[in-house]
């Protein structure tokens, strides 16, 4: 085996360990050597020989593992107390452990008096280069847990000999860095590092004190004072280092070390303010300003912070930093400015804090002057740091932007006074979030499809909603204010920048943008209903929406829109920008004919619904279905100017299908705010579609001629039946078939879209001619269920249309339904027989009792193939089925599953619907459909008692009420009727006098009764805790009820054979005769609450419990009727 004073095999084995190879038998190598290791680690003496090795080897992996392996222990040991280690292993491991740094570091002949430091690196390099940088940060992590494990007690000096490093030249310097960052990371910082330990916080709370204490804590920011002041010229990459470690210790250290005027003149010294050249070194300016931010947000009293921040002159320099942040922004790294943007935000969010009312009083009326002039200073510069080209810094203005307006929102008094602030903050905003106009190689802003293009696209409008937030603040705030910004970016961008063929489209996109962000949730008649009084008020007594400032806004642009933009408004980003703003202030375009021109104009030209790029085209159509609702009866007397245009676009749009990279990905569409959205998500569609709802809306509007619209609407309704027939003529099956079936589909949906425009009373009533051509639409609609009858897509878009013929044209629908529905289910699968069913539900719903001869000539055989359907499935689950259990989660029975819970929704609709006694009863209904009477009952039935899923339950026990409330021979006698005549007490209504169904009664009280209402409850198949168990045992309660009312005599003598016989034989009769009672009871109370949203589920509950506990206590439970629980889960 393997040993630690072995060096050259322990250097095999840690080699063999960190191989990383695909090669199975080095694979296996490397497992052995993992575990030879682990079993060296084992060795409670493993960390004094891993010294040893570590001095002995010169492999850079063994040393590491050497130092993993002593951190562990020292970790380990740390954790116990330190109780283990004798005084004598603590002294070897300080000698060692100085080596072992002594190694890393190299020896330094010149020491560190900085007399020639580059010499003395140069010396140092042969001896320290050697050690790899993950090694050194081993060795400062071991160097930590040492420090948890021997200080202040047995290592009193650590720091000062930390200190001695010093003189190594800048490899002691890196080390002694090194060292203190590992003791922040690993044993001062608690909850930043994830450890929350009480543990965790002694031990932090322990050094941190032992450091005040022993002035340890004054040692280390001497010597960091030292390094900087010698290194910030000489190697500014150490002082960066120094910095960066430093910032760290600010949070816990005195105020007065950490922000001493040494340490702030040494960082104003590293940030090189007066240097506008840009050949400062930046990473360092970026630490010295973290350093400065992290002393700013360091935790103390209100009036220390702000003495901190006037003694230090921090808002001086935080201008100057912004003013060479803004020479040459370009040249600056990322880091450098957002820091610079986060120490600014920083010390305005203090200052702003500060200058709160609680804080004001306390500071004094010099200090509180002292504050309010700071921050008028300071904010601009915070704001100002928008308008820079890094992301990063924007965002970390942000936060303070929003502070800022809350308190000005909680200070109406000083909003005068930030107009200043806000006005530029608005503008900053704007022009921040428009898009580059400088040249980017391989990026075309005309070429949506472009993938750098997509990218840059979704930068900007990720960054721009991040500002809108803040300038839809703003314009809550100071509405005025925020349109007076939006008006002067629209006239610089729109009227003052030259002539219209030579605007330059960003500024104009970003201009019609922030209109149209403006016009979000404000308060202005242009985009919010209001009354006349409010709106005479806001017009100066016009009254007109035209004269609202953003009205007045809004209709200046989109008069001029076509002349004063010219190519601008032709640009694939501007485009729909403009087309969400005539959305948006739609109440405008109501108002103006003028504008409501130019509107149409630009939806119906290139720049909208004939723009040459497909998302642009695609969200045009969007956007004007938007726009014709609300318009539809100022757009009626343009209707024959628009179908001037409308009809060529409609063709096309019906007989080009989208892309085939899109067709079945989420194809989207920009709009203004950069909001991307797929509006129409199903198969066969996309938004070039809405065109067609469109032309439905606007030409369905009873102010249109009557004549004009049959004229257009058969013509496109012609076009489409066109198109059908013609895919249709090429058979089911080709090479084409796909493309066919696309647009066959696209010619329904565009049937279905039109016809949302439409009301039945014009279809049926006003203007029969136009429910002709829908009719007609229809037809052809159906005629692809002959030609593609197992397609989905088809049968999907063919039954949907279907659905909202039903509700648009009414009863003339009905010739279609059977021929339909058999279609329909012509060799159907469980999932298109459950399409067909709710095509079932929705005609019951609909039609009611008037349905009853199709649901006599269609159901008969629709349930025979469904229960039939339902069967297979469970056999061929049942054939495949391991041990004897059938798998009930394949994709098989969980669609028979769907399909049987369906059928008994549809049994449901049966009785809600008044189709029970159509369908069931009557010559010559009842010899036909009496197979399916008893069918249906018995799977209600066996359904009700034991179904998986309550839900389901629930559903069948309705069903079957239904039936007993429909058939049950009602028995009681009369009431007498009161002297208003109306009935005496609100009992359940009463029942047929003649048996309808013979032998139904006597069904309902022994099987449904007893099988469904009384044992299930009992037997503790429900959850009473849940909902909708609760719901379920109402149901059954109604059905008691219900039965009770009319036959009260059967109802007792069957609850008292069953109790006495099955349930509890060993109960003397008297009992039995109280339990039954008690059911009596509950059931002519439930009776007497009348309606069921009336009646209280306590008692019913209780008497279940209590039925429940004498069960469970009976000697001889289940003797003669198994009453074991078929436990049901919950389910939708």
């Amino acid at each position: 085996m393997t040993t630690l004073d072995d060096v050259d095999a322990l250097d095999a084995v840690v080699r063999d360990a960190f191989a990383r190879t695909n090669d199975a038998r080095a694979t296996a190598k490397a497992a052995d050597a993992s575990r030879a290791l682990d079993a060296l680690k084992r060795d409670a003496r493993a960390w004094a020989v891993c010294l040893r090795a570590y001095s002995r080897t010169t492999s850079s992996e063994t040393k590491f593992w050497c130092l993993q392996t002593l951190t562990e222990a020292l970790a380990k040991e740390a954790r116990g107390g330190g109780t283990t280690m004798s005084d004598e292993d603590a002294e070897t491991l300080r000698r060692a452990l100085g080596a072992c740094v002594s190694e890393a570091t190299g020896e330094s002949a010149t020491g560190g008096d900085g007399g020639d430091d580059r010499r003395s690196s140069a010396a140092t390099a042969a001896s320290s280069t050697s050690t790899p940088a993950f090694v050194k940060n081993k060795l400062a992590q071991a160097c930590a847990y040492a420090v948890a494990l021997e200080y202040p007690e047995r290592w009193p000096s650590f720091f000062a000999d930390l200190a001695n490093l010093l003189s190594r030249g800048t490899q002691g310097v890196d080390m002694f860095t090194r060292v203190l960052e590992a003791i922040d990371e690993e044993l001062i910082a608690t909850v930043d590092a994830g450890r929350a330990g009480k543990e965790d916080f002694a031990r932090s709370m322990r050094i941190k004190e032992a450091m005040r204490a022993d002035g340890s804590l004054r040692l280390v920011f001497d010597a960091w004072r030292q390094c900087l002041e010698h290194y910030a010229r000489v190697d500014p990459r150490v002082a960066t280092r120094v910095w960066s470690v430093a910032r760290r210790y600010v949070e816990w250290v005195d105020v007065g070390l950490v922000a001493s005027e040494e340490y702030v003149k040494g960082a104003k010294e590293c940030l090189m303010l007066d240097d506008l050249s840009g050949a400062a070194d930046e990473s360092l300016r970026a630490a010295a300003v973290g350093y400065l931010h992290a002393v700013i947000t360091k935790g103390m009293e209100t009036s220390a912070k702000v003495r901190l921040i006037i003694s230090t002159k921090i808002v001086e320099v935080c201008a100057r930093l912004q003013v060479i942040c803004a020479a040459t922004q370009d040249d600056f790294d990322e880091e450098f400015v957002t820091q610079v943007t986060n120490l600014a935000a920083a010390v305005a969010a203090e200052l702003l804090n500060a200058n709160k009312v609680e804080n004001i009083t306390a500071l004094g009326v010099e200090l509180s002057a002292e504050v309010s002039s700071s921050l008028h200073q300071v904010t601009p510069l915070v704001l100002s740091s928008i308008s820079f080209k890094h992301e990063r810094a924007v965002l970390v203005a942000l936060p303070f932007l929003t502070a800022y307006i809350g308190y000005m929102k909680s200070q109406p008094a000083l909003l005068n006074a930030a107009q200043p602030a806000l006005t530029s903050a608005c503008q900053a905003l704007i022009a921040r979030g428009a898009f580059p106009t400088e040249h980017i190689d391989g990026l075309d802003w005309n070429d949506g499809s472009n993938a750098l293009t997509q990218e840059f696209e979704a930068d900007v409008f990720s960054l721009r909603a991040e500002l809108n937030v803040q300038l839809k603040n703003i314009a809550r705030l100071a509405p005025h204010l925020a349109r007076e910004v939006v008006r002067q970016v629209l006239m610089s961008a729109v009227v003052g920048s030259g002539e219209g063929n030579q605007l330059c489209w960003q500024n104009v996109e970003v201009a019609i943008s922030a209109l149209f962000t403006l016009g979000e949730g404000a308060d202005d008649a242009a985009v919010k209903p209001m009354s006349i009084a409010d709106r005479a008020k806001a017009t100066n007594g016009t009254g007109e929406v035209t004269d609202t400032p953003l009205g007045a806004l809004v209709v200046s642009l989109i008069r001029e829109w076509g002349t004063s933009v010219g190519r601008a408004a032709y640009h694939r980003l501007v485009a729909p920008t403009f087309l969400e703003i005539c959305v948006r202030y739609h109440a405008v375009l109501e108002r103006d004919d003028a504008a409501l021109v130019a509107a149409l104009t630009a939806f119906l030209d290139e720049r909208g619904i004939g723009h040459v790029d497909l998302a642009v085209r695609s969200r045009a159509c969007y956007l004007i279905s938007r726009l014709s609702r609300p318009l539809r009866c100022k757009l009626s007397d343009k209707v024959e100017n628009i179908m001037c245009v409308l009809p060529a676009y409609l063709t096309e749009f019906a007989r080009s299908l989208p892309e085939p990279a899109t067709q079945n990905a989420a194809f989207v569409s920009v709009s203004a705010a950069g909001i991307q959205s797929r509006a129409m998500a199903e198969s066969g569609n996309d938004d070039r579609l809405y065109l067609f709802e469109a032309f439905g809306t606007m030409l369905g509007a009873d102010e249109v001629k009557e004549e004009e619209q049959y004229r257009y609407l058969s013509q496109i309704a012609a076009g489409l039946c066109r198109q059908i027939e013609e895919v249709a003529a090429g058979g089911q099956s080709g090479e084409d078939a796909p493309i066919r079936i696309a647009l066959a589909t696209r010619a329904i949906v565009a049937f279905g879209n039109i016809s949302k425009g439409f009301s039945q009373r014009t279809c049926l009533t006003s203007r029969p001619r136009t429910g002709e051509v829908f009719r007609s639409c229809l037809e052809m609609s159906l005629r692809c269920l002959d030609v593609w009858p197992r397609d989905a897509s088809v049968r999907n878009r063919a039954t949907g249309f279907l659905h909202r013929m039903i509700d648009l044209l009414g009863p003339t629908v009905t010739p279609y339904l059977a021929p339909t529905v058999h279609k329909l289910r012509r060799d159907a699968d469980a999932v298109e027989l459950r399409e067909t069913l709710v095509l079932f539900n929705q005609l019951a719903s609909t039609y009611a009792a008037e349905l009853a001869p199709f649901v006599v000539e269609v159901l008969p055989g629709l349930a025979a193939q469904i229960f039939n359907t339902i069967s297979s499935a469970y056999a061929q689950a049942s054939v495949e089925s391991v041990g004897g259990s059938i798998a009930t989660n394949t994709e098989v029975v969980r669609e028979a599953d769907e399909l049987e819970r369906m059928w008994l929704t549809t049994t449901a609709a049966l009785g809600a619907n008044a189709l029970i006694a159509p369908t069931f009863t009557g010559y010559p209904n009842t010899k036909r459909t009496a197979p399916l009477r008893e069918q249906l009952l018995s799977h209600l039935v066996q359904a009700a008692q034991s179904h998986g899923m309550v839900s389901a339950r629930k559903v069948a026990l309705t069903a079957l009420k239904s039936f007993v409330e429909e058939w049950t021979l009602d028995t009681s006698p009369d009431e007498p009727p009161s002297l208003e005549g109306a009935p005496t007490s609100s009992a359940p209504a009463k029942g047929p006098r003649d048996e309808r169904v013979p032998g139904f009664t006597r069904f309902v009280v022994e099987r449904v009764c007893v099988e469904c209402c009384i044992l299930p409850p009992i037997r503790g198949d429900l959850d009473l805790s849940d909902a909708v168990s609760v719901g379920a045992l109402n149901e059954s309660f109604a059905i008691l009820a219900v039965v009770h009312a009319r036959q009260s005599d059967a109802l007792t003598t069957a609850l008292t054979h069953i109790f006495r016989h099955s349930i509890l034989p060993s109960h003397s009769p008297d009992r039995i005769d109280a339990i039954v009672n008690e059911y009596i009871r509950v059931l002519a109370a439930a009776a007497a609450a009348g309606k069921p949203h009336l009646r209280s589920t306590k008692p019913a509950r209780a008497l279940v419990d209590a039925v429940r506990r004498e069960i469970g206590a009976a000697p001889d439970r289940g003797r003669t009727l198994d009453l074991t629980p078929r436990l049901a889960k919950r389910g939708v």
